[in-house]
């Protein structure tokens, strides 16, 4: 999960594009990835 979420993150349209997705997706994520990809994302739920 944090290979894929990670190169996503690399280029500004594709983190855009993530951020989207896990946005949709967040909820059904355990808490420990939930906080990975917020982290990796830089987001704050």
């Amino acid at each position: 999960m944090v290979p894929l979420w990670g190169e996503l993150a690399k280029t500004p349209a594709n983190k855009a594009w993530a951020i989207d997705v896990y946005q949709v997706a967040r909820a059904g994520l355990h808490p420990i990835a939930q906080n990975t990809l917020d982290a990796m994302l830089g987001l704050k739920p």
